[in-house]
């Protein structure tokens, strides 16, 4: 059955690719074992442009959700398959709305966005169930650029350090 899974896994993982490299965004998206990631831009309302490393750990799929967060975009690229991916320094900063950084309740940092694909996101929204038939990686990445793209949006936690 594992095996069944991995083949979606990876259909829906060349689906991102095409996608990704249609709208021209580089560098394209890449699977480490069994994590994904890609490049994701937050936009400012001043039109500045803000480069994340959205990562995307499938280790669970499709039993439970993704865990899904950022890494260090001056990562090197062989260090991301296992690098920390809930380091808030490297999250986007939109008030806490979607992208949590300092929540008082463990865990103190994910993502939030309905309805959920994070695995955090359902520790708080128990009435709510993982779907993976409605979340692929690429509606992940559509998910996270349209909270990027937000009037919430104010640019990377790190420039607040």
């Amino acid at each position: 059955m594992d095996i069944i899974y991995r083949q979606l896994l990876r259909r829906q993982f060349e689906r991102l690719v095409q996608e990704v490299e249609l709208e021209g965004v580089l560098p394209s998206p890449v699977m480490l074992g069994r994590r994904v990631i890609t490049a994701v831009d937050g936009i400012r309302t001043s039109g500045i442009s803000d480069r994340y490393l959205l990562a995307i750990d499938t280790d669970r799929f499709p039993i439970e959700a993704f865990d899904v967060g950022f890494l260090d975009p001056s990562s090197h690229p062989l260090s991301q398959q296992t690098a920390p991916i809930k380091n808030p320094m490297w999250f986007p900063d939109d008030g806490e709305q979607r992208f949590k950084t300092v929540f008082p309740k463990e865990p103190r940092v994910f993502i939030c966005i309905e309805p959920g694909f994070s695995r955090e996101y359902f520790i708080f929204h128990l009435n709510d169930s993982w779907n993976p038939h409605y979340w692929s990686l690429l509606e992940v990445v559509r998910q996270v650029r349209n909270a990027l793209s937000s009037n919430l949006y104010k640019g990377p936690m790190w420039e607040k350090q």
